[in-house]
């Protein structure tokens, strides 16, 4: 078990345990959120994932695999692999985008933290956004649905199709989405594939409009999503 504390000693109210598989902390789950846990010591149980994986844009297109790695390696420790997906025409190796694996958690979020710190790489001329990926424990658990559409909430009431499409226009090739529906403030917003979705799903978190963060989430993980079809 893992309890999260502050710089004072005190504990953030949550922590991290570790069992022998998924299905054992499946149930443990259900059992932590059951009217078994009559004294309501633990107030929410949920699955967490041991994340090794960061999801870094705003890199240059023309960097190949090899000099991302040799970059992020000066800056940050324990990097195992980069990941890059080439551009739709293969004209770049890559899209904007990349994913390092580490070691290990811990060495991912002291990674994350540490660009976090100083996102502006001057090498580049440009400001680097860091964010956690989607884990492969996730996407390798049978329980996980791979999902071309992606849900939005929380967004502002003067955000329309329009306004929102051109958000991700000026990040991705907006010709890999099938089809868009606002309603209030939700989206439904689908792709022709898996990663485009994803991809988007990466661009779109953590957008700020007029001061609030946008949520999102896939459709197959997200209940309310059944709103917006």
């Amino acid at each position: 078990m893992r309890l999260m504390v502050d710089f004072s000693g005190t504990n953030r109210g949550f922590a991290y345990v570790r069992y022998a598989s998924p299905e054992i902390a499946r149930r443990a789950v259900n059992c932590l959120n059951g009217p078994q846990n009559k004294k309501n010591v633990i107030k929410k149980a949920s699955m967490s994932d041991d994340n090794c994986v960061l999801f870094v844009m705003g890199i240059p297109v023309h960097l190949t695999k090899n000099e991302l790695f040799e970059h992020f390696s000066r800056r940050t420790e324990r990097l195992h692999g980069v990941t890059i997906r080439p551009s739709s025409n293969f004209n770049s190796p890559n899209r904007g985008f990349c994913f390092l694996e580490y070691a290990n958690h811990s060495y991912a979020a002291q990674a994350r933290r540490e660009l976090l710190v100083d996102p502006f790489v001057q090498e580049w001329r440009s400001e680097i956004t860091v964010n956690w990926s989607i884990p492969d424990k996730q996407k390798n658990d049978p329980f996980y649905e791979p999902t071309k559409n992606i849900f939005v909430s929380n967004l502002p009431d003067d955000v329309n199709f329009q306004r929102l499409m051109s958000v991700l226009a000026q990040n991705m090739d907006i010709s890999h989405y099938v089809n868009c529906k606002v309603i209030g403030n939700k989206a439904f917003i689908g792709f022709t594939s898996r990663d485009e979705a994803e991809y988007a799903l990466h661009i779109i978190e953590g957008i700020i409009f007029k001061y609030l963060h946008v949520r999102i989430c896939n459709t197959s993980s997200c209940p309310q999503a059944s709103l917006c079809h």
